[in-house]
């Protein structure tokens, strides 16, 4: 969404899903609001095979701290010094470990370091892995932002091919040509005017529904094959191998 038509445009509705044109719906006795969380204004997801914050689809009320955060998010564009400034979830992770731990000011610092020269995709996964380690477990901050961990949010990326199972709502399919027939569920283009109640008029490939038992096997050897393909660099331990109060000292809880 462009910059200009952010706040023009939440103002005339309540909540705002903002997707790029990837996710799509694979499963239709899901709906978008059973991931609405009363209890935030942001509502963000993590991506099941990069450990990333995804920016292909995000929820945000139609608040002040809504509003305030589309338009940070934003202004990110005229601050991008780095090669891989086009790597837009780098930004949305900088951002969010900005707004959600204002307080810890050199590990914001350590990580807004390894962004900026993040031009390989071994930096990025380092800077990655540097926000990440910085807001540890916590998903939830009430009034601001919720972050539903991977596997569970609305969208999921297609690593598992055409495979989908009952808790599947929407898939997130690469760009390439080549991956999107081999992980696409349909034969055919869903027929719209045989839709109605359930999965009528959606049409199928008879090998890809599998159970939510499978589907968490999946995942669980998506997790077991990580430490082999996951770059050194970023394995490190950033509050060792960075420091954590010496660069800030003696102001490192000013804003505590």
């Amino acid at each position: 969404m462009a910059y200009a038509t952010i706040d023009c445009y939440v103002k005339g509705v309540t909540d705002k899903s903002q997707r790029s044109t990837s996710p799509g719906v694979v499963n239709p006795n899901h709906c978008i609001e059973e991931w609405i969380d009363d209890r935030v204004d942001v509502i963000l997801y993590e991506t099941l095979f990069t450990y990333e914050i995804s920016a292909a689809s995000l929820m945000v009320r139609n608040s002040k701290y809504g509003r305030e955060f589309l338009t940070g998010l934003a202004e990110r564009e005229f601050n991008q010094e780095q090669a891989r400034s086009e790597a837009y979830n780098g930004v949305i992770h900088q951002y969010v470990l900005d707004i959600v731990i204002p307080d810890a000011v050199q590990f914001r610092d350590n990580c807004h370091n390894l962004w900026l020269r993040a031009n390989t995709e071994e930096m990025y996964m380092e800077h990655l892995s540097c926000v990440k380690q910085a807001i540890g477990a916590t998903r939830l901050w009430p009034g601001k932002v919720r972050i539903y961990r991977r596997a569970h949010g609305w969208v999921r990326e297609s690593f598992t091919g055409p495979r989908w199972h009952d808790l599947d709502f929407m898939i997130h399919v690469r760009k390439r040509y080549k991956y999107q027939k081999q992980a696409n569920p349909f034969p055919r283009i869903p027929d719209l005017s045989a839709c109605g109640g359930g999965l009528n008029g959606w049409q199928y490939r008879n090998d890809s529904h599998i159970s939510t038992e499978e589907f968490g096997n999946e995942v669980e050897r998506i997790e077991d094959d990580v430490p082999r393909w996951y770059p050194e660099p970023a394995k490190r331990v950033y509050w060792i191998t960075m420091g954590e109060v010496g660069d800030c000292y003696p102001d490192c809880d000013k804003f505590t």
